[in-house]
């Protein structure tokens, strides 16, 4: 958890430098150019093992600085304790929001960045007859770090490690299910990467 703390004090403070910098006269030129990344993620949570699919994409400002939206669904759903005949129940968990990223020496061969999500999901729990048992909203922030490597001013590959916080979801006489999950993001990044 601390690590969570830290990468987005990390964030805030890189932020709060940049805009200090360009105040100060210190960024000659600013630059907008754009980046786009299929989702594809490995993650661990209370209960399961599962994959999230989608995309994200938007702006890079002076290089350093992504704003942008993302969207993404589970892969095969989750079944949360006592809802785990995958013969008779089916899990959905959608979620989308706002992105932001920032990225040290971006033009360096391997390069770390820190981003951050914050969403709006749906968890919904039905019967594979197709009778909706469960649906409900929540609410996610996912923090992660990770490293690039430039293939070229078009392409970008990498790896992230992340952490979801997600609100408890109440699952009528069940407890409390706990959707906060660890996981890996692979990273296959089209754009503009201006030098």
């Amino acid at each position: 958890m601390k690590s969570i703390f830290f990468a987005l004090i990390l964030l805030l403070s890189q932020l709060a430098n940049a805009q200090y910098q360009s105040l100060a006269g210190e960024y000659p030129k600013q630059s907008v150019s754009w980046w786009a990344n299929p989702i594809v993620e490995i993650e661990r949570n209370a209960f399961a093992f599962g994959a999230f699919m989608g995309g994200e994409g938007g702006i890079i400002l002076n290089n350093h600085y992504s704003l942008g939206l993302y969207i993404t669904t589970a892969v095969g759903g989750f079944y949360p304790p006592g809802f785990d005949d995958l013969s008779y129940y089916r899990n959905y968990f959608d979620q989308g929001g706002l992105v932001a990223a920032y990225e040290m020496t971006p033009h360096a061969l391997i390069h770390p960045f820190v981003k951050v999500r914050m969403g709006y999901g749906n968890l919904a729990l039905g019967e594979s007859l197709g009778t909706t048992y469960l649906n409900l909203g929540l609410y996610v922030l996912q923090p992660s770090v990770g490293m690039k490597i430039n293939i070229n001013s078009h392409l970008r590959g990498g790896v992230a490690m992340f952490y979801r916080i997600v609100n408890p979801v109440d699952l009528y006489l069940q407890k409390d299910a706990n959707f906060n999950a660890v996981g890996l993001s692979l990273i296959l990044e089209v754009g503009k990467f201006k030098k």
